[in-house]
């Protein structure tokens, strides 16, 4: 009975000519992916048209990211830019002297004062993040309006913000909002006194004159 002959590695002569750019992008996309299954995607034979079930799900969950930072800070700018610009318009609307009484309702102090401030403070700062000027600083008094917002109104009716009461004849019947957008409308104000006004912004602009780096 032969013997198993022991697997020994196959020496490359100094004849043989090594595709190092294969090599080089092999080893990318597994440091990219850091999945096994990735690469076996990438290298399988072509006559492989087939692609199994967990093939198909590795090559979506651990896909390379579709979206770049810069992305992400844009659209977050235009929804929090454009959201206090709509409410702070709303107030002017229907008057300061109305929003000023429902401040006064809560037992807010000097509530003239604190109507025309809080109007001013959503427009001038929503306007800013749309242009992407001063991000950072302007997130400061933006927060300080949604936190005490959420205190004082959202709390006591709790997370969702969209409560289906009803159906009527008369249209859709909701319930009180709770403090579920208040939430995410922070966290947009957080991402954005983080990573900064980003591309497409005059802060950017002021960076890329003086010099500094923007994400």
């Amino acid at each position: 009975m032969r013997s198993a002959t022991p697997f020994r590695y196959k020496k490359i002569s100094c004849n043989q000519r090594i595709d190092y750019s294969a090599i080089k992008f092999l080893t990318r996309r597994l440091v990219e992916y850091e999945s096994v299954d990735q690469i076996l995607l990438l290298i399988r034979p072509a006559d492989e048209t087939s692609m199994t079930m967990q093939q198909l799900l590795s090559a979506v969950i651990f896909r390379r990211p579709i979206a770049s930072t810069r992305t992400v800070i844009i659209l977050s700018r235009l929804i929090v830019g454009y959201g206090f610009l709509q409410h702070g318009y709303a107030k002017v609307s229907n008057g300061p002297e109305h929003f000023a009484s429902i401040l006064s309702g809560l037992g807010v102090p000097a509530a003239e004062i604190m109507s025309r401030v809080t109007i001013a403070a959503e427009l001038i700062c929503g306007a800013g993040i749309l242009a992407g000027a001063l991000v950072p600083l302007l997130c400061i008094p933006m927060a300080v309006i949604l936190l005490v917002a959420m205190i004082a109104v959202h709390l006591p009716f709790g997370f969702s913000s969209i409560k289906l009461q009803a159906v009527t004849s008369e249209g859709i019947k909701f319930g009180s909002p709770g403090y579920e957008v208040i939430l995410l409308y922070l966290v947009s104000l957080v991402t954005l006194f983080v990573l900064g006004a980003g591309p497409l912004s005059i802060d950017g602009w002021l960076a890329k004159r003086s010099g500094a780096k923007q994400p």
